[in-house]
């Protein structure tokens, strides 16, 4: 693939892998050098700042020892003295010489170009000798090799460390390819830097993997409820068409049929609350409002063609912050769910605990086997037995629970039939509100 064909994500890898690694590196590398360089002007101007007779080189201390010989010359034992305490302090080769320029001492190292490091040694105006010095340029050879060393060491180091940096980011960019390419599938392995590592580009790499396996997991349920959806729909809309058919057939159809093309809409109605109800939970558009829960319990009774007598109420002030239609649909899934499993519902409960609001119904079937009441609220499944319809209504149950910060429960009765319903936090009473 040519460079200008090259997708985003190839370029994305090329730069992290290959560029982003060679930047870091240099800028290291420079940050380190003009370091070097920063330490070393700083230490010679503190230098000049605190030792200004060192400022004009080896000038001012020339003649300074200078004047120093020329109180000594005549004394050969003082003067050879004083100049192997100048070699020794100031680690320098120094040497006197008389007027016709022989050698009278040398101490330390021999000067290969003394021109600009003599100075005549007077005593007022006459002239005994002369001074030379051989200062060492620069550091010795071994502080020189270490420097290098040193610096080889941390240009290393930057090396390392960029690659350090860099790898993590071609990890993140390989999981982001991978889901550009529809692998949602994406292996739990860390990213370089170790399991338990908490840096940034990690915490990256975890977020992205979990949103991959969100929308892989969303994907399958969606793809599964299209599935289930479709078959559904194919049942009551088969119906219907045998209604239409007899009733082409039969200008006068009987009344049974009639409430038989009734109970399909009803169905497919059903049908489509609980598929908008689920598409609202996975946007969580939720309305909230203050809600008397026994008006709503008595409209679901009412809407479900039951008596308002199954209603029992425990408590006061029985209000919630909910949406009215997500939590309408939760009372009629649990009615419904009663109806289609357990024998119809012989009770619809409203108690207050604690700070809590329970809203449950309990039906007339034989309840659950042993265990069952864990699998309740599972998508495709009713009342702890696998259903012959959608099966979303208990899970929808829990979901509409838990998008209002409550949750959803399934037991036994002590006598006979289970008990499903849900709890949710009541709402702060307002001043001057009746109880109800």
């Amino acid at each position: 693939m040519s460079k200008r064909g090259a997708s985003p994500i190839d370029r994305l890898r090329r730069t992290l892998g290959a560029r982003l690694q060679r930047r870091l590196f240099v800028w290291f590398a420079l940050t380190m050098l003009a370091t070097a360089v920063f330490a070393v002007s700083m230490t010679w101007l503190v230098g000049r700042l605190l030792r200004p007779e060192f400022s004009g080189g080896m000038e001012r201390p020339r003649r300074f020892f200078a004047h120093q010989l020329a109180r000594v010359w005549d004394t050969p034992a003082e003067r050879d003295a004083l100049v192997h305490a100048l070699a020794t302090e100031l680690d320098t080769g120094v040497s006197i010489r008389d007027t016709q320029g022989r050698l009278l001492r040398h101490v330390g190292k021999e000067c290969s170009n003394p021109k600009g490091m003599v100075d005549a040694v007077r005593r007022g105006d006459q002239v005994l000798g002369q001074l030379e010095m051989c200062p060492h340029h620069g550091p010795p050879r071994p502080l020189l090799l270490t420097g290098a060393l040193a610096l080889v060491a941390l240009w290393a180091a930057a090396g390392l460390l960029a690659r350090r940096l860099s790898r993590p980011l071609e990890d993140v960019a390989r999981i982001a390819e991978q889901i550009a390419e529809g692998n949602l599938q994406i292996a739990a392995q860390p990213l370089v830097g170790g399991r338990h590592s908490q840096d940034e580009v990690a915490v990256v790499g975890d977020v992205l993997r979990q949103m991959a396996a969100r929308v892989d997991k969303q994907l399958r349920d969606q793809r599964e409820l299209l599935a289930a959806v479709s078959h559904e729909l194919r049942t009551p809309l088969g119906h219907l068409r045998l209604v239409v058919d007899s009733w082409r057939q039969n200008p006068h159809p009987e009344p049974k049929l009639l409430d038989q093309a009734e109970r399909e809409l009803q169905d497919l109605d059903s049908l489509v609350g609980q598929l908008l109800a689920n598409a609202r939970l996975e946007f969580r558009e939720l309305r909230l409002q203050r809600l008397a829960a026994v008006d709503l319990a008595i409209e679901a009774l009412e809407r479900a063609s039951l008596d308002p007598t199954l209603l029992e109420v425990q408590g006061e002030n029985l209000w919630v912050q909910a949406d009215p239609a997500l939590l309408q649909r939760a009372i009629a899934n649990l009615i419904d769910n009663a109806r289609k499993h357990g024998g119809g519902a012989v009770a619809l409960r409203l108690y207050r605990l604690g700070e809590r609001l329970h809203l449950e119904v309990q039906d007339d079937g034989p309840g659950f086997a042993n265990g069952e009441e864990l699998n309740a609220f599972a998508p495709f499944t009713g009342a702890g037995h696998r259903a012959e319809s959608l099966g979303l209504g208990l899970h929808l149950v829990e979901r509409i629970a838990q998008a209002h910060g409550g949750s959803a429960y399934a037991r036994n009765a002590e006598e006979r039939g289970a008990v499903v319903g849900f709890e949710l936090g009541l709402a702060p009473e307002l001043p001057g509100r009746s109880a109800v």
